[in-house]
């Protein structure tokens, strides 16, 4: 007797894995899903829920824009404490154009309109409770009749969570083609400028004892072309670093200690006409000038700081 040719080799094949797989189901059964079970299964995710890092914190920030000539961005710095900020501080930042205050306490009525402030928006406070953090109160609401604004105002509200020392980045403007900037520092006034430059605002925390955190702002501005460049990663190892130049005024840090509920307000002097602050929250668009306002809100913080912080590498935490 002979072998069976391929194509009876094939078939043979064919009837043998059907079978295999009647005999799995049968063995196996089946199962049937009513309605009312695959709707339960919708709002239980089969995976746990991340837990933030022990020495992390949450921040708010809002970026609004302002019209230029209403007198509120006058009315709005009368309720800011600048004085919350160090002396040093404030005079280099003055002296270019900038304008930075702490807000503690109950929101001024005309800053909960500008951020359009209706109550807290804290996500997932369930996963902050398992993790011991403290949540600042929320923001109180504002009477109906302050919170509409006209066309000319519009904000942007983010929710970020920072690791302690860790840089992150709010990308404040958009990109100037050409941005020419009077630059004023130890060596006088000098003037500088940018392609392809766009204003952004980095900042690190540090916890701090009796649930504080103190918050440092550097203005920076990243120009010119992408490029990938080798730069030092964890340990011997080297990564692709892409990105743009950039030039950091590190004159222009702005530390600010702050406690749950408590914002950063940071802003511009309107007068400061070619100035870097200037250049950081003026807004020119079709329906008119105005300027922007960056808010930091210190939501969560720890209970208690890690007695270990866990290291950061040296390029994610230099960078």
């Amino acid at each position: 007797m002979g072998y069976p040719g391929p194509m009876a080799a094939m078939r043979i094949h064919s009837l043998l894995a059907m079978s295999l797989c009647l005999a799995t189901g049968i063995a196996g059964g089946c199962a049937v899903w009513l309605p009312s079970q695959l709707d339960s299964n919708k709002s239980h995710s089969p995976l746990r829920p991340v837990k933030p890092s022990p020495d992390s914190l949450a921040v708010d920030v809002f970026i609004a824009r302002l019209p230029a000539d209403d007198g509120l961005c006058d009315s709005l710095w009368q309720r800011i404490d600048e004085q919350q900020i160090l002396h040093t501080v404030r005079s280099k930042l003055a002296r270019n154009g900038f304008r930075a205050g702490i807000v503690s306490g109950m929101v001024p009525d005309e800053l909960a309109r500008v951020l359009r402030i209706k109550e807290a928006e804290i996500p997932d406070p369930d996963a902050a409770a398992s993790t011991k953090e403290s949540i600042a109160d929320p923001v109180p609401s504002t009477p109906a009749n302050l919170v509409d604004l006209a066309d000319d105002c519009c904000v942007t509200r983010q929710w970020l969570r920072l690791r302690a020392g860790q840089k992150t980045e709010i990308h404040v403007s958009d990109i100037y083609p050409t941005l020419p900037v009077l630059i004023n520092d130890e060596d006088g006034l000098h003037g500088q400028t940018f392609q392809q430059a766009q204003a952004v605002y980095a900042i690190r925390a540090t916890l701090e004892p009796q649930q504080q955190a103190t918050i440092e702002v550097i203005p920076e501005l990243q120009h010119g072309q992408t490029k990938t460049r080798y730069a030092a990663g964890d340990g011997p190892y080297w990564r692709l670093d892409i990105s743009r130049d950039r030039e950091v005024f590190e004159q222009l840090r702005i530390p600010a200690t702050l406690q749950p509920g408590q914002m950063l307000v940071l802003g511009c002097d309107i007068a400061s006409q070619g100035s870097l602050g200037h250049h950081f929250h003026h807004v020119q668009e079709a329906k008119g000038a105005g300027h922007r306002l960056v808010v930091i809100r210190l939501a969560q913080v720890p209970d208690e700081i890690p007695i270990d912080l866990p290291d950061l590498p040296a390029a994610e935490s230099e960078r």
